[in-house]
């Protein structure tokens, strides 16, 4: 678990007009390099007002680049099994994530009802960044989406960051996944075939009524 709040914590907050970040951590950005990510709650008297308030903000710290996104916005990402969103949940699940003190407890119990909102279009989702990367050339990035994609369809959990892809898709017997984290260019043909027979996902998220009840007393707390 990373120590420490966000560098960029503060900027963000400011440009999202939120009060708190539920969580942030360090990942891996689409381009392959680290990238900051974060969930901010949004005071629930802006919500109600006239003034505008923003789902996400960007920008970069110290060469750094960092998104950040509202906490609703990002549940209904979730629930849509997108991307950006899978790997948020990602970073929360193997615990490389933090927030203020006082907002540990909310952290802790979304980190539980995150595998909830899980479904069988999460690895087709990943699959489809995977294929748009290929599309443009950059096999090295569409490994980490596919590879994401293979682990939730095989193990029903949800896995983003890189290194332990490989540690996984290397210790499996199946030669063409030892050599897709070794570097290979990705056989997508393969992998959606894969993906298809041993996807066994719900077709609805089991935790989305808990997630919506979540929500509701974190913008009544």
């Amino acid at each position: 678990m990373h120590p420490h709040l966000p560098p960029w914590r503060d900027e963000a907050l400011r440009a999202c007009h939120a009060d708190a970040y539920l969580l942030a951590g360090l990942g891996d950005s689409p381009q392959g390099a680290a990238a900051w990510y974060g969930l901010h709650i949004t005071p629930t008297p802006r919500l109600l007002a006239l003034q505008s308030w923003r789902d996400a903000a960007e920008g970069v710290h110290e060469g750094t680049p960092w998104l950040s996104w509202e906490i609703e916005r990002a549940l209904r990402l979730l629930l849509r099994q997108s991307w950006t969103a899978l790997e948020i949940a990602g970073l929360a699940l193997r615990g490389h994530t933090s927030c203020d003190p006082a907002w540990e407890p909310w952290r802790q119990e979304l980190i539980t009802l995150l595998p909830g909102a899980l479904t069988r279009a999460a690895p087709h989702a990943a699959l489809q960044v995977a294929a748009g990367l290929a599309r443009h050339d950059a096999h090295h990035l569409a490994a980490r989406p596919l590879l994401a994609a293979l682990h939730l369809a095989a193990e029903g959990a949800l896995c983003t960051q890189r290194d332990a892809l490989d540690a996984w898709a290397s210790a499996q017997p199946d030669p063409r996944l030892r050599d897709l984290a070794a570097g290979a260019p990705p056989d997508l043909d393969w992998a959606a075939r894969r993906v298809h027979d041993a996807n066994a996902l719900p077709e609805r998220p089991p935790a989305y009524d808990a997630l919506s009840d979540f929500l509701v007393r974190l913008r009544l707390r």
